[in-house]
């Protein structure tokens, strides 16, 4: 079995699990005993994903699922196989803010698609809409809504640089799943961010480059 993960992808992804821009690129040990865990558990969900897709109704052939399954699979790359950083992604974190507000950044993570209210985004962590905003200034430096945007700008740039040349992927099936409402401002706040409009993200990860 050959499984190729786009590089680039895979930076963007080990970038938000570290506190700035690696100085030294991401490398993987050559070899690697794939019996030994946590490497054993990492084949098991490959073993699982192909399972679905040999199957006669694939949940992978819902986009949204094998967004979700490709995210899944570069996580559990970065922390089964050893690399340069696997001491680093493996300490534990220090708690960033109370409880309430992780959970809500939790729920901005998991749910990106979902376009939340700060009364509901209180609500669902357990505090009040001004703690909310005071909370996310204070140990963030944005605001709950900034937050938000900023996960979906950074999830529309994953999939559109992974997309499958081979699927009729458009840049507003991705920015629509992910709750970008305003294409037109999707694709202004997109090029501020990264530096050029979404259809050349996608065009450049279709060309492999």
């Amino acid at each position: 079995m050959v499984i190729t993960i786009d590089r680039t992808a895979m930076e963007a992804e080990f970038e938000t699990w570290v506190d700035a821009k690696p100085s030294v690129p991401l490398r993987f040990q050559p070899v690697v005993n794939v019996w030994d865990m946590p490497a054993a558990s990492w084949w098991t969900a490959v073993d699982n994903l192909v399972e679905d897709l040999d199957s006669s109704t694939p949940m992978l052939r819902h986009p949204a699922a094998a967004s979700v399954a490709e995210r899944g699979l570069m996580v559990g790359l970065l922390l089964a196989m050893p690399h340069n950083y696997s001491s680093q992604l493996w300490e534990k974190p220090s708690p960033i803010g109370p409880e309430w507000l992780r959970r809500a950044v939790d729920l901005i993570e998991q749910l990106p698609h979902r376009t939340w209210t700060v009364p509901d985004l209180a609500r669902a962590s357990n505090t009040s809409t001004r703690a909310l905003f005071d909370g996310f200034r204070r140990w963030l430096g944005t605001t709950p809504m900034d937050y938000q945007r900023q996960i979906r700008l950074r999830r529309a740039w994953i999939e559109l640089r992974t997309a499958d040349p081979s699927a009729e992927t458009t840049v507003t099936a991705i920015a629509s799943r992910l709750g970008f409402t305003n294409l037109g401002r999707f694709a202004a706040e997109y090029r501020r961010r990264f530096g050029e409009l979404p259809s050349v993200t996608l065009q450049r990860g279709r060309d492999g480059y």
